[in-house]
This record gives C-alpha cells, sequence and structure tokens, in this order.
C-alpha cells in the first residue's frame, strides 16, 4: 500500500501546491505588519485582537459556502474567484484611510482565505485515500515555503515601520495575488476538477451537519481541527505584542519569528510527505503533536532571553505542522467523493469558529491577567483535546 505520492501523482499535485506557496506568501507579507499599521489609526489591543476575529468570521461563513459551490461548478472557478478577492483586499489596505476600512479588508480576505479548502479538495481529488496524507502535507509544505519567505520579504520592505514602506507592503501581497491568478489559468488542465457533471449532488446542510455530529471519529477530528486552529490563531493575533512588551520586538523581529513558524511547519510536513511517519497511527501522532506544541507555549512563557523565542516558535510549529495534515487527511478520507469541497468546507468552518473565538479570548486575558495568560490558555487546551481526542476514538 503506497503511502507516499510520487510519479503523476505527484505532478498534478504541484498545481494546488504552487497556488498555496503563492497565496501564503501574500498572506504572511503583511502578517507581521499588520497589528503595527492598525496602531496608527488608534487601534487597541482587543481592537487588533478583534480584528484577527473577523477575519476568522469571514472564513467561518466562507469556507463551507464556497467549498459546497467548488463541489458544483469546480474547484478550480472557486480558487480563482478567491485569489482575485484576495488581491483586492490587499489593494484596499493599501489605500486604507481609517480604521473602518483596515476591518473591511481584513474581512474580504477571510472570506477569501476559503481557498485553502478548496485546494485540499483538488487534493483529495486527484490523491488516493493511502497517499492523501502525503498529499495534504505537500500542500502544507509549500504554503510553509510562503510562509518564511513573506514575513521576511514583509518585514524589509515595511522597514522601520514607515506609513509608505506598509502601504507598498500591502501592494506587493495583492501583486502576489495577480501572479497566482496568471499561473493557474495558464497551467489550468494539469489536475481532475471534478464537478457537477460527474458527481451526484451533495446532501442538505442538515444531513452534513448532523453526520459530522453523529460520526464520533469525525467529530473528535473537528475538535482537534478547532484547537490546533485556534492555538495557531492565538500566536498570530498576539506574537507580535507578546514580543513588544516582553522583548521590544519590533516588525523586523516579528517577521522572523513567523519564518522560524514556517520553517517548523516545513520540517514536519517534509516528514508527512515522504512517508516517514507512516508506521504511526493518528491515534499517536495526532496526541504527540499536542503535548508537544502545549510544552513549547510552556517553554514561550518561561523564556529568560530573547534569543529563546525563535527556537520556542520553532518547536511549537513543528508540533502543529504535524497535527494540520494528518487531522485533513482523516477528515477527508472519512468524506465522500461527491462531498469533498462541503466536508472541508465545515471542517474550516469549525476552525473560522476557532479564528473567532482565539483572538478574542486572547485579547481579553491579554489585558485583564497577564501578557502571557493567552499561551496558557492555549497549552492548557491543547492538553484537553489530547483528551477528547482519546474518548472519541476509543473502542466502544
Amino acid at each position: 500500500m503506497e503511502t507516499s505520492i510520487a510519479g503523476r501523482s505527484r505532478s498534478v499535485i504541484l498545481l494546488p501546491a504552487g497556488i498555496a506557496a503563492l497565496d501564503a506568501l501574500s498572506l504572511s507579507l503583511i502578517l507581521p505588519l499588520v497589528p503595527f499599521f492598525a496602531m496608527r489609526f488608534g487601534a487597541s489591543p482587543v481592537a487588533i485582537t478583534a480584528m484577527v476575529a473577523v477575519y476568522g468570521a469571514a472564513g467561518l461563513v466562507g469556507a463551507p459556502l464556497l467549498g459546497r459551490i467548488s463541489d458544483f461548478v469546480g474547484r478550480k472557478p472557486v480558487i480563482l474567484l478567491c485569489l482575485c478577492g484576495m488581491a483586492l483586499a490587499n489593494f484596499v489596505m493599501f489605500y486604507a484611510g481609517s480604521l473602518v476600512v483596515v476591518f473591511f479588508a481584513r474581512a474580504l480576505a477571510g472570506a477569501m482565505s476559503s481557498n485553502i479548502t478548496i485546494l485540499e479538495a483538488l487534493v483529495a481529488d486527484n490523491t488516493t485515500p493511502e497517499a492523501r496524507t502525503s498529499g495534504m502535507a505537500m500542500l502544507g509544505f509549500a504554503g510553509a515555503a510562503g510562509l518564511v519567505l513573506g514575513p521576511l520579504a514583509g518585514g524589509l520592505l515595511a522597514g522601520s515601520g514607515a506609513e509608505s514602506s506598509a502601504r507598498l507592503t500591502f501592494a506587493v501581497a495583492g501583486a502576489t495575488c495577480l501572479v497566482a491568478v496568471v499561473a493557474l489559468l495558464v497551467v489550468w488542465n494539469m489536475t481532475t476538477d471534478r464537478t457537477s457533471r460527474d458527481r451526484r449532488p451533495p446532501g442538505k446542510w442538515r444531513q452534513i451537519v448532523h453526520a459530522v455530529m453523529a460520526n464520533r471519529t469525525l467529530l473528535g477530528l473537528n475538535l482537534c481541527a478547532f484547537v490546533v486552529q485556534y492555538v495557531v490563531l492565538t500566536t498570530m493575533s498576539v506574537t507580535a505584542l507578546w514580543t513588544h512588551y516582553r522583548f521590544g520586538f519590533g516588525p523586523r523581529e516579528v517577521g522572523v519569528i513567523v519564518a522560524m513558524c514556517a520553517t517548523g511547519m516545513i520540517a514536519a510536513q517534509v516528514l508527512l510527505m515522504m512517508g516517514l511517519l507512516r508506521s504511526v497511527p493518528a491515534a499517536v501522532t495526532l496526541p504527540a503533536a499536542f503535548m508537544m506544541s502545549a510544552a513549547a507555549l510552556l517553554f514561550l512563557v518561561l523564556a529568560p532571553r530573547s534569543a529563546l523565542v525563535f527556537p520556542g516558535f520553532f518547536l511549537l510549529y513543528c508540533g502543529l505542522g504535524t497535527a494540520i495534515p494528518v487531522v485533513t487527511s482523516a477528515v477527508s478520507s472519512a468524506a465522500p467523493d461527491d462531498e469533498q469541497g462541503t466536508i472541508l468546507g465545515v471542517m474550516n468552518a469549525v476552525k473560522g469558529g476557532a479564528e473567532i473565538a482565539a483572538p478574542i479570548a486572547a485579547g481579553i486575558v491579554f489585558t485583564a491577567f497577564s501578557i502571557s495568560a493567552p499561551f496558557l490558555l492555549a497549552a492548557a487546551l491543547l492538553v484537553g483535546g489530547t483528551l477528547l481526542f482519546a474518548l472519541s476514538t476509543r473502542r466502544k
């Protein structure tokens, strides 16, 4: 049984992987910059984390809706729509003159971030169930590669944080999305794109949600997806503030941290992509990844020197980078072929719920308790998620 991708299977994954890399590059170009840019308009720590929540709320709506549409019209037209929407969101940020406009741009970007749902479904359409974890890992690897380059380039473009440099960074991010649009159009026919012509219509929303809730294993996997995304969004929403208040970091240092996170994801996903962990079942891999991530968060909280922050985030994202493709592959394997986009959309909607909850909770505990409280809360959820997953996969 082949559990790694090779030959034609690898070649047909190149399109979604390449789009994921450019998509992540565009996103991460502005990631270290957005909190500091929002501060220019008087945004408080709560407002900044609320901005991340708005991004997540838009994704909560967009992921299942666009995933369902892709089950009817095909994956690639919806990917094209998302890329154009992301380009528009970045150009809106370029022209933003108030905090309201910044919030609008982040909401639009959040809705269009559902692109990842469609890319995952496209990978599922072009891989066997046995090779799907490797395929999802390749998708994650490409995205992480974009995340390595993006924050470094974004930090350099932003420089010390001058407004003109910040706006230039948003323009470059928008142009990167347009490059992805051109790449998609050039290699349009590289992958199989199943549409309603060779599918039965997806079930009704109520039936789909009931199927997810009734399946104990699938429900446990969705809880894992929620926890992983909660931790990711916690770090995304407060790391810039946490490192600034604790160690005096600015956009450049935060950009290096984001690059270290992406490098950690790459290290983990290369192992999965090559099938080196194929003998380890998900019931072992996921709890181990969760506990490693929890330990890394505690390491960050206790770190006495700023230099230790960088390896701490690397270890954190090694754990998260292992968990993400394993969860996605397991959910995809449990979904019918003709409802891949819809079921993966539901999973990404669950993750969208985490994208709403995490920034709000992080902002509240950051302000009310301590700057390290969001990391401690995330670590506790990882431990709790491990226990819940063990219960959901336990034989009756």
